[in-house]
This record gives C-alpha cells, sequence and structure tokens, in this order.
C-alpha cells in the first residue's frame, strides 16, 4: 500500500479548509473521523496477515501527526478571508451608491441647465419680437408727430415703460447684454457687472472684453468673430469662452449673437447679443465624465462577473452591459454577450434555466449555485447573487458570478481522500495518543492498553494526565525522552522520534518506537502533541544481531589487503571486499567454490594455491610465503600469510589467510635501478658542472662536463679533495658554500667573479640517509655571466621601471574613477526621462490649478513661467550629465589597455575632438587664449584612433605644462597636405621652448626635465613608437623663450609613404 506525503494530504483538504462561505469542517468533526480511522488501524494492526507493513506505517503515521495542524491554520485562514470578502462588498456597494447619486444628481443639473436655455431662448425670441413691433409702432408714430403732436408725449411714456420692462427682463435672466456698432465704433455692454466690475473699470471700445479672454482662448474667439464679419450670410452665431472675473477666476461664457445691420455690400456693421455664464453648467459636465469613468473602470476591473440587465414585469430582459469577467467566464465577445437571454449561458432547458433567473429576481442578495455552458460548450459550476435597483421608472438586475467548478471537483476528491487516509491510518499504527499542554491531559486509544500497562478507561480517548505515560516509561530512558521532547517543543527538531523502554501488559520493559509532532498556534507556541507507538522489541533483538555481524564485517573490509577463510576442504566462506577486488570476481562466484571453481581458466594459479595449503595443512602453523601467480593474463608476486582457526573442542574449523601483493614493489625495484643509469645519463649531458662529495670532502662522482672542464678522466678525480682537483689549492676555499650546506643542513650558494669578468654561481647541497645523518654532499657550479649583466642593468634602470609601473597602475585607477563617476550619472539620466514625463504630466493640472486659484510660487518661480523655465532647467541636467558621461567614457576608453588596431580608420577631427574634452580642464588651467581650428575635407587616416588621441594628448599636456602664465597663447589645428597626400595635426605653443641639448633626447626613453613635477619621460618615447607604426613623422620645431611646434603627419588612407621618423 503506498504511504501518502503530508503534501498529498494538503492538496485534498486544502480545497475543503479555504472554501467561500465560511463552511469549514472543525475541529470536533476532524476527530471524530480521526477516531475511526484509528479504531479501524487497531484492527488492521492485529491481522498477521499485514504485518509486512511497517514502513508504510511509519510513513503514514508522520502525516497523520500535522493533519490537526493545518486544519486549525486553515481555518483561521477562512475566517480571514471571509472577513475581508464581506469588507471588500461593503464598500463595493457603497461605492456604487455614491455613483448612483451622483448620476441621479448630475442628470438633474442637466436638466435644469437645459430648462433654462429653453426659458431663456423662448425670452430672447420674445424681446426680439417685441423689439421688432415697437420699432414698427415708433416708425408710425414719428411719422404721426408732425401732426399730432399731443400723441407724442403718450408715445414716449409707452417708449419708456417698455425700455423699463426690457431691463427688467434681462436682469432676471442675469445675462448680459452687449451692442457693437462698428462703423461708430461704438460699444454698449452690461456683462461687466456679472463679472464683478464697476461700468467705469471696463472701456466701452470694440475689443475691450479681448482683454479678459484666457489666453487659451483668445485667437479661437477673435476668429470666430472674423469669420461672422466677413461672412455675407451668417446672422446668428454663439460659442464658448473663458473670462476673467474681478476676483481673478476664469468663468465659462456662453455668447450669442447676431447680425442685426449690413452696409450696402452687405457686409455686418452692427450687431446685438447676450453673455450668459455657464461655469456651473461646465463643472457639471466634468464631474458627470469624472464619474461616469471612474463607474466603468471599477466595472471593468471586478474580480467576479458582472452581468446586468433590465426587467420588464420583474422578468429580466437580455444582458445589457458585461464585464470582462464575465466575458472571460462565458467564452463570448462582449459584442456578443449584449444582447443574448440569460437563459441561454445557464446549462439546462429553455423553461428550467428561466425558472432560475427568475428565481434569483425574486430573492436578491441570495447565493445560489447555477450550471453555466461556455462558448465552447464545457460546463462550469458559478455561484451567483443578484441585486435589483431602480433607475428613474425603470427596474434593473446585477447577477455576480463566480466560477467554482476547481473548488467542487476539489471537495469530490477530498472527500474520496479522506475514505483513503482513513484506510491508510488503519493499516500502519500500534497505537495513538494525544497530549494536550495547556491542561496536561493525555489521551490514547484501546490498542495502546492492550500493550501498555496503563489504566483502562470507559471510552475512546479518555482525558488522563501526560505523568501516567511518563512514569511507564524506563527510568533510564525518561530523561533522554524528556530532553527530545523539550527540544521539539522548542523548534529544535521537526519531528519527535525515540526509541525507549515502556512497561507493557506482561509487567516487564519491552523496546517501542515513540513518534510524534508538536501543534502550534499562529505564534508558534506549541499547545497539542500527537504521536504513536510502535512495538519494536522483536526486530531491535534482530538488529543487535545483524549489527554485531555487519560490524565485523565492516572490520574485515577496512583492511586493505585480500582476507579470506575458507573450510578444510579448500571451499571460500568468507572474505573481504579487497579479496573480490584482487581476483576481479563477486561473491556470489566466490563464496562455496574452489579456487578451481572460480579460476576455471587459470589451473596453474590454482595448483600454485592448493599445494601452499597442502603443505600448510601438514604442519597446522601459521607461515609467511611468496609466490608469483597469475590472474587475468597478469602476473602477480604475492606473500600469502595463512592461519588455522579452532572449534570449541580444539579441532580446526577453518583457514585464514591474507594476501600481499608485492608485485609494485618488485617493479619499483627494477624502475630504480633503470631509473638510475637514466640519471646518470642525463647529469652526463647536462652543461652545469655537478660533483659528488663524502663527508671528508672527497670526490665520489662527477659528471662529464666536469671531467672536460678540468681536463681529467673518472679515475684521476675519483677520492681526491674537491679545492685540489678544482682550485689546485692546497686548503679549503674560505667561502666555500659545499661546507656551509653541511653545517646548516640546507642548501648554501655563493657567487664568485674569475679574473676573466665572468660570473660563476657555486651551489652546495647536504644529502642525508635516513637517518638523517649527513652522507655527503652535491655541488653545482653554474655559469652565470649573462645573468649578471642583466641583473646590473636592471639595477641601473629600477627607476625607470618603477616610474612605468606607477603609470600604469595609474591607468587603472582612472578607469577605476570613471567607472565610479559614471553610476550616479547614469543614474541622473535615467531620473531626468522620468522627471520630464512627470513634468509633461503635471502641467496641465498646474494650468488648471492656476485657472482656477490664480498664480503662485514655487521655488521663487511664478507659475506663468515654471511652463518655459522648468523644461529648460530639466535640458541643462539632462546637458550637463551627458557631458560628463561623454568625458567618463573618453576616459575610459583612453585608459583601458588595448593592442594597436591598425585595420581601423580614423577621422583626425574627430580624434583632435576627443582629446580636448579630455583635456579642457588642464588647458583652461593653463591659459586663456586656446584657439582651435578643424580643416575641411581632410581624408581618414588608417590605424587607431586610440593610439592616435594618445599622442595628441601627450603633445597638448606638454605643451600646457611648458606655458609660463594664463597670458601665452595654445594653438591646434588641422589640415592637409594634398600634394604629399598628408593629414597633419599641428600644436604650438608660446612656451619657455626647448634647448638644443634637450632636443637631441627628447625621444629617449625616461628623459625628462620634469621629474620632479611628475614627468616620466615616457610620453614622447611612446608617442613616436605609436606614429611609426602609423607610417608617420612627428616632428618638433622649437628655440628657448619662442615656445615650440610639434606636427603629426599621417599618410591618408591608401597612400604609399614610406616611414621617415625626425
Amino acid at each position: 500500500m503506498p504511504a501518502w506525503s503530508f503534501y498529498d494530504i494538503f492538496i485534498i483538504y486544502s480545497p475543503k479548509l479555504i472554501k467561500a462561505g465560511g463552511e469549514m469542517p472543525y475541529k470536533k468533526h476532524i476527530r471524530e473521523h480521526l477516531r475511526k480511522m484509528r479504531a479501524n488501524l487497531n484492527a488492521l494492526k492485529e491481522d498477521p496477515h499485514k504485518s509486512g507493513q511497517e514502513k508504510t506505517l511509519r510513513k503514514s503515521l508522520a502525516l497523520l501527526d500535522g493533519l490537526e495542524k493545518l486544519y486549525d491554520i486553515s481555518e483561521k485562514k477562512s475566517r480571514a478571508l471571509k472577513k475581508e470578502l464581506s469588507q471588500k462588498k461593503t464598500r463595493l456597494n457603497k461605492t456604487e451608491e455614491t455613483l448612483r447619486r451622483e448620476i441621479i444628481e448630475s442628470e438633474k443639473a442637466g436638466k435644469f441647465i437645459h430648462n433654462n436655455e429653453k426659458k431663456l431662448i423662448k425670452h430672447h425670441r420674445k424681446l426680439e419680437k417685441k423689439v421688432k413691433e415697437r420699432t414698427k409702432e415708433l416708425e408710425t408714430m414719428n411719422e404721426k408727430l408732425l401732426r399730432e403732436a399731443g400723441e407724442r408725449k403718450k408715445a414716449e411714456k409707452i417708449l419708456r415703460d417698455n425700455e423699463k420692462r426690457l431691463r427688467m427682463i434681462l436682469d432676471a435672466t442675469s445675462d448680459g447684454v452687449w451692442d457693437y456698432n462698428l462703423k461708430t465704433g461704438e460699444a454698449f455692454h452690461s456683462w461687466v457687472k456679472a463679472l464683478g466690475y464697476n461700468p467705469e473699470e471696463i472701456p466701452n471700445e470694440i475689443g475691450a472684453f479681448t482683454e479678459l479672454l484666457h489666453p487659451d482662448d483668445r485667437k479661437k474667439t477673435i476668429d470666430k468673430i472674423n469669420r461672422v464679419l466677413k461672412s455675407l450670410s451668417i446672422d446668428n452665431y454663439s460659442f464658448e469662452f473663458r473670462m476673467r472675473n474681478k476676483q481673478g477666476e476664469w468663468r465659462w461664457i456662453l455668447s450669442r449673437g447676431k447680425v442685426v445691420s449690413r452696409d450696402e455690400k452687405n457686409r455686418p456693421f452692427r450687431l446685438l447679443g447676450t453673455h450668459c455664464d455657464i461655469t456651473e453648467h461646465k463643472l457639471a459636465e466634468e464631474a458627470l465624465r469624472a464619474n461616469s469613468l471612474r463607474y466603468r473602470k471599477l466595472f471593468n476591473n471586478v474580480y467576479d462577473a458582472v452581468l446586468t440587465t433590465k426587467l420588464e414585469k420583474n422578468r429580466p430582459g437580455p444582458f445589457i452591459e458585461v464585464n470582462k469577467a464575465a466575458c472571460k467566464l462565458t467564452g463570448f465577445e462582449k459584442e456578443t454577450l449584449i444582447g443574448m437571454d440569460p437563459s441561454e449561458i445557464i446549462a439546462a432547458g429553455k423553461s428550467p434555466a428561466r425558472e432560475m433567473i427568475g428565481k434569483l429576481a425574486r430573492n436578491q442578495n441570495t447565493l445560489f449555485e447555477l450550471p453555466i455552458i461556455t462558448k465552447s460548450k464545457k460546463r462550469l459550476i458559478a455561484e451567483v447573487r443578484s441585486h435589483i435597483f431602480n433607475m428613474g421608472n425603470e427596474k434593473f438586475m446585477i447577477l455576480l458570478m463566480r466560477d467554482i467548478t476547481s473548488r467542487r471537483q476539489a471537495e469530490n476528491k477530498l472527500r474520496l481522500s479522506e475514505e483513503r487516509l482513513r484506510l491508510v491510518l488503519e493499516a500502519t499504527s500500534d497505537g495513538l495518543w494525544e497530549w494536550n499542554i495547556e491542561d496536561n491531559t493525555f489521551r490514547y486509544d484501546r490498542r495502546i492498553i492492550s500493550l501498555l500497562k496503563l489504566p483502562e478507561h470507559g471510552k475512546e480517548f479518555e482525558a488522563r494526565t501526560f505523568n501516567i505515560f511518563k512514569e511507564a516509561i524506563h527510568p533510564e530512558d525518561r530523561e533522554r525522552f524528556e530532553i527530545k521532547m523539550k527540544k521539539h517543543l522548542k523548534g529544535n527538531t521537526k519531528t519527535f522520534d525515540c526509541s525507549l523502554r515502556i512497561k507493557s501488559k506482561s509487567n516487564r520493559h519491552e523496546w517501542f518506537l515513540c513518534r510524534a509532532i508538536a501543534i502550534r498556534d499562529l505564534s508558534g507556541k506549541p499547545v497539542t502533541v500527537v504521536g504513536s507507538i510502535e512495538d519494536i522489541e522483536e526486530r531491535r533483538r534482530f538488529d543487535e544481531l545483524k549489527e554485531q555481524f555487519e560490524f565485523q564485517q565492516k572490520l574485515i573490509d577496512a583492511i586493505p589487503i585480500p582476507v579470506y577463510y575458507k573450510d578444510l576442504h579448500g571451499r571460500y566462506i568468507g572474505c573481504n571486499k579487497s579479496m573480490l577486488s584482487f581476483f576481479n570476481t563477486t561473491k556470489d562466484r566466490l563464496i562455496g567454490k574452489t579456487v578451481f571453481d572460480f579460476k576455471e581458466n587459470d589451473t596453474e594459479t590454482g595448483h600454485k594455491i592448493q599445494a601452499s595449503e597442502r603443505d600448510f595443512l601438514k604442519t597446522g602453523k601459521s607461515f609467511l610465503s611468496e609466490m608469483e601467480i597469475i590472474i587475468d593474463k597478469r602476473k602477480y608476486n604475492i606473500m600469502t600469510y595463512k592461519s588455522l582457526l579452532f572449534a570449541k573442542d580444539d579441532t580446526p574449523e577453518c583457514v585464514v589467510g591474507a594476501l600481499i601483493d608485492i608485485s609494485r614493489q618488485k617493479t619499483v625495484e627494477n624502475a630504480l635501478r633503470e631509473a638510475q643509469l637514466k640519471l646518470n645519463t642525463i647529469l652526463d649531458t647536462m652543461r652545469e658542472i655537478i660533483i659528488c662529495h663524502d663527508n671528508d670532502m672527497k670526490i665520489m662522482w662527477a659528471n662529464k662536463a666536469a671531467l672536460e672542464t678540468f681536463m681529467k678522466t673518472e679515475k684521476d678525480i675519483i677520492g681526491k679533495l674537491c679545492h685540489e682537483v678544482c682550485f689546485s689549492a692546497g686548503i679549503p676555499c674560505g667561502d666555500c658554500p659545499v661546507v656551509k650546506a653541511r653545517a646548516s643542513g640546507k642548501m648554501e650558494s655563493s657567487l664568485i667573479k674569475s679574473s676573466g669578468e665572468r660570473f660563476f654561481e657555486i651551489y652546495g647541497y647536504p644529502v642525508n640517509n635516513y637517518d638523517g645523518n649527513s652522507s655527503g654532499s652535491v655541488e653545482v657550479i653554474l655559469d652565470v655571466t649573462e645573468r649578471e649583466n642583466v641583473r646590473i642593468k636592471a639595477e641601473e634602470n629600477k627607476e625607470k621601471l618603477i616610474q612605468a609601473d606607477k603609470m600604469n597602475s595609474l591607468g587603472f585607477l582612472v578607469a577605476g574613477v570613471a567607472h565610479e563617476i559614471n553610476n550616479p550619472t547614469n543614474y541622473i539620466m535615467i531620473n531626468i526621462s522620468i522627471l520630464r514625463k512627470i513634468w509633461n504630466s503635471l502641467l496641465p493640472l498646474l494650468k488648471e490649478y492656476s485657472s482656477e486659484h490664480g498664480s503662485f510660487q514655487a521655488g521663487g518661480i511664478n507659475s506663468e513661467d515654471m511652463a518655459s523655465q522648468l523644461p529648460d532647467l530639466i535640458f541643462g541636467i539632462e546637458e550637463g550629465a551627458d557631458r560628463i558621461k561623454n568625458i567618463v567614457d573618453n576616459l575610459k576608453d583612453y585608459a583601458r589597455p588595448s593592442p594597436i588596431d591598425m585595420s581601423g580608420t580614423v577621422d583626425i577631427n574627430t580624434a583632435v575632438e576627443r582629446s580636448i574634452v579630455l583635456m579642457t580642464s588642464l588647458i583652461k588651467r593653463s591659459t586663456n587664449k586656446f584657439h582651435l581650428e578643424y580643416g575641411e575635407k581632410i581624408p581618414e587616416v588608417k590605424g587607431d584612433i586610440r593610439r592616435i588621441e594618445q599622442v595628441i594628448i601627450n603633445l597638448v599636456q606638454n605643451a600646457c605644462h611648458a606655458l609660463e602664465n594664463k597670458e601665452k597663447a595654445l594653438y591646434i589645428k588641422t589640415y592637409r597636405d594634398t600634394k604629399n597626400a598628408k593629414a597633419i595635426v599641428e600644436v604650438r605653443d608660446e612656451g619657455r621652448g626647448i634647448s638644443p641639448e634637450n632636443m637631441k633626447h627628447i625621444s629617449d626613453p625616461f628623459f625628462t626635465t620634469r621629474r620632479d613635477s611628475g614627468g616620466t619621460g615616457l610620453g614622447l618615447s611612446i608617442s613616436l613608437s605609436i606614429i611609426n607604426d602609423h607610417n608617420g613623422v612627428l616632428e618638433f620645431d622649437s628655440a628657448p623663450g619662442k615656445g615650440t611646434t610639434a606636427k603629426i603627419i599621417l599618410p591618408v588612407k591608401n597612400s604609399r609613404t614610406r616611414n621617415i621618423s625626425n
């Protein structure tokens, strides 16, 4: 039966533990299930046919330990999830109600504005009609005035009454009136009061109102007015714009006008109209758009599927709006889903589906589970909740759907897994127990009662104190049990596992395996320990015997030489691993066989071993013998040791033997003899003089080079003293390295200079025997004349090499500093782009804020100037960072070590420009008169641009150092020598110049006149080498006190010129 892992149980049970709606099995329910499982496990354990399932039993018991803890944690998470979901639903309902109220208020405001507009138009038309009628009457009266003077007064009174009535109408509408006469230039406007101005503050001029227009509206407003004035057919017009009132606020104005008079060319010259303040209407429109956008965003981002339908006679009609989640759930496109009947997505007949939808309409806010059919004909189970709301005289229903198909499938699997777990637990335990740490209660099942001497109880898992279990543990094991339990409760071990002796039913202590795991609360504090016990008495006795045998076999296997034991008939009954490896066989082929059985094709080896054992059995004494045998067609020299083992009655029982392979020892002896011969041959071919001495400084051996050097034979020098043979002296040398080496016990050497200006280095090596005592010495004489000459030359150039090393280190330092500068520069360049995007996004908001609240200052900058100044400031930061990056990149390229690459092409002007970037700081410190001139149409040069930059930088640096003050000038220019096909870079300074004596050495390595101020003397030497590699010329023209001119002359690409250096 397979063992289930804790992860398997979690996968099976977790969907039920976190089920929405909070219908979670509680701990009591879990324990009821576990109690049944344990009872069944007890019955399974008593079945003797199931005893082979101990390994499965142990694994399954470990799973049971953590199950209850998993349920507790999942229950708390479920409650927190349910609470969070309830809070989110409450916030969503509040948001919907707020949006609904805002929409209703916006609609009311729009209707109110619309009604006012209609009334205003109606009044305006009545007014126009009355003005026309009164004008006609006045014309008639004017004709009659000549005849009826008496009636004039009556007409004037009527006119004044009409005028008063007209003013009252205009005042009642809060509109401003204007009248413009283009011929006379006269203007009348009453809208100034609506903006809070006094009439005398606004001049009666036709263009006076344009000064109060918003800057963004001024041009388009004037363009519209000009279009009306130029038109021969437009009589009525209207448009909207913003004007500033006396408090500095911008107010939206709806201007309506009419052309009332035209000249003989049909061009308008008199216009009448009104100004109406529509600011509140505009604000209401913007608020309505914002609310609608927020609602749409919220609607589309809801996690659950939302579908809206209109109720007609309390019956849902087709869907009128759905969100993205609804389309994802059903698989239909939004356009398809809108207009679809709700019953079409329910996986049931048409009538049952409509009945389900009707039930949702009658029971709003009630959770239902409905079968859903998707576009791909896939059936799902969904949780559906309905909500009905009114909008005006119409009713609407919102359906909230959530796919719970996976959850239902998981619950079915969980029920199946519970049954499987119950069966597993019935088959895998001798007894289960539980210890509640808080109240120290101890519960155990009936199987433990059948095994241990514990108080019996009437009910399964009846509470007892934990002390009764500890008292049943053997006193020698009790302390170990308590220590391991404390470590587990502290969290030092994942599980508790302890073998100990417990008093059994037979009233004696027997061995049991106790396993347990602590269940902790959210803070990590242990609250309960659940565990099991297993009878391991018989297994432990068997394991002890097995361990003894395995330990003995391990001891034999640890012996590095082959060991075997066989009976008196020559059959092998045991061996170690080295024996199997030596004969290249296995235990199955060796045990119970003779040497002839597992070496069938090697009878010669078998006869040798058999003869050796026959002689051994005759004497019965242990003996050691050497023989040569063949194994797998390979010869071995072995040393054999054999001995007899006797039984209790002192009769021989078996033969024990050991084999020692001495083949390598024999091979080494032969190899040593061959090596001695080769060594003598090698020493004779060496040019060095090698002499061996004994302790009396008498020569024992000398190589061929020594014999040839001293022109003696081996017979002439063997046994002679060293100083007699080598130096023809009667006494030993005063500084003899051989004598010093024998005295110090280590190699000694000395250097001797001969009269012929040659140097010899003599080495003395002490030679010791195995006891560590001196047995002689070896003398080696080397001719080191060439090496000593090089060393002397190296000492002379030591200071120069140190300075060169400093320059090399400086290059790495410059590259490192450039890298450190580049990091913050990259931060600036990355962040400045983000800052620019933020500013571009804030600019419209800033303008809107300024239009509503007026001008303000931030950081000393007026809000009107921010739009123009802040982009310049951002550009300045970006330009500075880019400049830093270019300087750093050029510096890194210049400092980066790389081999010369002559395959590239070089633009001379680019090389000069990049060099000047790096030298800008030095040039500014050295002179106020810097002149740079680039030649035109200079062909490219073949070579390495970094090397040419290095030469230019060196020349500019030397020129700056030569300037005595900042009033002396520095000139750099590039030009082309067309006749000779050359590109030329000229660096000229007005410095101190170079003397004729120094001019001879300026290209010598390490020659410098500025060593005290940091000069190295390598610049011009390296520069000349670089120019020579480019087949160019480096020219200098200088005189003391008149400055220096340096020219880099390089052949242009594809020209063929020979190397000419000056």
